[in-house]
């Protein structure tokens, strides 16, 4: 009925606007995304789009993925693999409660966190680098430098564990940890060497912290929460 009230060239336009908002919506950064991702020349983790490797809104993947909408239990997910990816259960739930404590003492949420990527530019000030505000690895010179690698993608384990722990039906079993290592990367990791670990350990004394005690950690992660 209203097609017969409207001149040939309104109806031409309306349509071109029609086809426009849906090719918006299409490409739109919180249009939901799925995994799996990969990561580009800088670490940053990346979708493919249009035969593009684009990198991947972090709340458009957590909808993609059936998570929460504000992106922190799937923001968790990731660094569990990336994280402690093999180690044993209580060590990915005391890496998960410690990002988690970490971000609620640093005021930020979860997923704001684990994407700031930091990199000095020439005047030596901290700058966010290429990868800022997405998944990634925990260093790089140009992607930026991480509180923690999301690298790898979640997986069913992961994403029920940190839903569990975000929404408090996991214990800390850190009793407040802020801060977590791994000796044994330490040489190994790129960027790193043998003498971090103990430099890790001192710069945490330093802030008046210690060494916690997870029961049934693999011993492989450290745990640091303030004394």
């Amino acid at each position: 009925m209203l097609a017969g009230l409207l001149a040939p060239e309104i109806l031409a336009s309306l349509a071109i606007f029609a086809a426009l908002a849906l090719a918006i919506v299409a490409t739109s950064p919180g249009a939901p995304l799925t995994e799996p991702t990969l990561l580009s020349d800088d670490g940053t983790a990346c979708v493919i789009q249009d035969g593009e490797l684009r990198p991947a809104d972090p709340r458009a993947l957590a909808k993609g993925m059936g998570m929460d909408a504000d992106g922190n239990a799937y923001a968790l997910a990731r660094v569990i693999p990336s994280e402690a990816g093999g180690l044993s259960r209580a060590d990915q739930i005391g890496v998960c409660w410690t990002v988690i404590n970490h971000a609620r003492e640093s005021g930020r949420s979860v997923v704001d966190l684990v994407t700031r990527a930091k990199v000095k530019d020439s005047d030596g000030d901290r700058v966010d680098g290429a990868g800022a505000g997405y998944f990634g690895k925990q260093g790089d010179p140009v992607g930026g430098y991480r509180y923690v690698s999301t690298a790898q993608d979640s997986t069913d384990e992961s994403r029920e564990l940190a839903a569990g722990c975000l929404a408090g039906d996991i214990d800390d079993n850190t009793d407040g940890a802020v801060n977590f290592d791994a000796p044994g990367a330490y040489g190994v990791q790129e960027g790193t060497d043998e003498s971090g670990a103990d430099e890790f350990a001192a710069n945490r004394k330093k802030e008046g912290k210690e060494q916690v005690e997870v029961p049934g950690s693999s011993g492989r992660v450290r745990f640091w929460r303030y004394a």
